[in-house]
């Protein structure tokens, strides 16, 4: 009884995960809008509810993803640093 349940939460926590790497930034997204930022390594984002998106530190944003995040809740401190990267 209790092996069946084990195995679901493992299996659950497995593809929870996701990797950031150390060249890269993760955001994360809860229902569509701005949840918060992740450093690289390993994150838990939690299935079906958020979406974590990864934006390499060398990566060159265009004005429109810029403003998607902008739409999307990301605070202006952040947008300003990636834009000031590209």
């Amino acid at each position: 009884m209790f092996l069946p349940f084990f195995i679901v939460v493992v299996i659950f926590f497995l593809i929870s995960l996701r990797q950031v790497d150390p060249d890269q930034i993760g955001i994360v997204f809860r229902f569509g809008k701005f949840s918060r930022i992740v450093n690289p390594g390993w994150r838990i984002v939690i299935l079906y509810l958020e979406s974590c998106v990864k934006i390499k530190n060398t990566e060159i944003l265009t004005e429109k993803q810029l403003m998607e995040f902008t739409r999307v809740g990301v605070p202006h401190e952040i947008i300003d640093k990636l834009r000031k990267k590209s």
